[in-house]
């Protein structure tokens, strides 16, 4: 399995190194940005300083001190704005260079993924190799960076990142929560400023590549986390609902045992017979279905489904596959970080109460053709 990994990983790698390169470059602007911005800023306020001190009026020593201690307010604001958007760009990067080092390993996982996601967070290491994604852009870089920042304006800033705790925040998207105290002094005014920041943020985990299902097919299948098309309506009943589409807007459809595996999507269900389907979706919004789990007034659902394709019926929403690998969020699927750590199903450390975390997705198998993947490779069923 190992050489077969390599090898296939040798073809891919140049694909992937410029997706990395356009994220990267992307990255090192908005990082150019708001460090510009925090600039400008202090530009403007050193600038006021120097006109009020060449006034030489009465009053000058506290109008110079009345700008300065401006200046050093509007530079502590600045920074919980710029510790967000930093913050973010490192998280984004902890997350890509996470799934990279998975899948260009030996084919193993690792045991604890958000505390590796953690580590390549905090020292920009994974399994204590030095990660070149997180060079130049771990916490502690972003904050050095507003340190030194400060002390061209002569303040004296330090940060102390107390904690930091990473979870999903959907089947879509992973929590960043850090607790950061940030210390500023200024010599000229003795004004000191001692805050605690909470900086939370939710990292979107789309164009990821999924490790799970890299190293389950041994090297054979490609994936990015990309969500299924999705319709939603206003009602639903019944509980979480796979199978294949449907779709028509005939007057009447075929009877027979075949419905007991298919999702009827229709303009309306009006005079029409949808007993014995697994579930219907309609786009007519007062339709009344009794009997089956249902959506109603999803708009365009005829047109967007594909007959004999595969959909998921989930917390009134229908995703669809029509054809295309993609995810939709699963109640009994594993989280992102389960997938990270090679795990068919849902674990406990990564469900959060009242929000679906886990993910499915539909995929082309060389056997049985389109399975849910979770399922495939966790009991070799579709």
């Amino acid at each position: 399995m190992k050489t077969y990994l390599h090898t296939v990983q040798v073809f891919k790698l140049s694909n992937r190194l410029e997706r990395l390169e356009i994220m990267i470059m992307r990255q090192k602007r908005q990082k150019k940005g708001f460090v510009y911005t925090l600039f400008v800023i202090a530009f403007l306020f050193s600038l006021m300083l120097f006109i009020s001190l060449q006034k030489g009026s009465t009053g000058t020593s506290d109008v110079a001190e009345k700008i300065r201690a401006d200046e050093v307010l509007g530079f502590a604001h600045a920074i919980s704005g710029d510790i967000d958007r930093g913050f973010f760009i490192s998280e984004k990067r902890a997350l890509l260079s996470l799934t990279n080092a998975i899948i260009e390993g030996n084919g193993t996982f690792p045991a604890n993924a958000n505390a590796s996601a953690k580590e390549l967070l905090i020292n920009g290491t994974f399994n204590g190799n030095p990660s070149d994604i997180m060079v130049n852009s771990t916490l502690a870089n972003w904050t050095s960076s507003l340190g030194e920042l400060g002390g061209e304006q002569r303040m004296l800033v330090n940060f102390s990142i107390n904690d930091t705790n990473i979870i999903p925040a959907s089947s879509f998207e992973v929590m960043f929560r850090n607790n950061v105290s940030v210390y500023i002094y200024d010599p000229f005014t003795k004004i000191a400023y001692n805050r605690t920041i909470q900086s939370t943020q939710s990292v979107p985990i789309d164009q990821l590549e999924d490790p799970y299902i890299a190293i389950k097919s041994l090297g054979t299948i490609s994936n990015t986390f990309k969500r299924c098309a999705s319709l939603e309506g206003p009602s639903y009943g019944g509980a979480w609902i796979y199978g294949k589409v449907y779709s028509s807007n005939l007057s009447s459809f075929p009877s027979g045992p075949w419905r007991n595996d298919y999702i009827l999507v229709t303009n309306s269900t009006n005079s029409k017979d949808y007993s014995s389907f697994k579930a219907v979706v309609t786009e007519t919004s007062t339709d009344v279905i009794a009997g089956v789990p249902y959506i109603v007034g999803a708009n365009n659902s005829v047109s967007l489904s594909k007959t004999d394709s595969y959909a998921v019926l989930s917390s009134g929403t229908l995703w669809l596959a029509n054809d295309t690998s993609c995810y939709f969020e699963s109640p009994d699927g594993p989280s992102f970080f389960d997938r990270l750590e090679g795990s068919s199903t849902l674990s406990s450390k990564y469900t959060l109460p009242g929000r679906l975390t886990g993910l499915g997705a539909f995929i082309l198998t060389f056997d049985k053709g389109w399975c849910m993947d979770y399922r495939y490779y966790g009991s070799g069923a579709c």
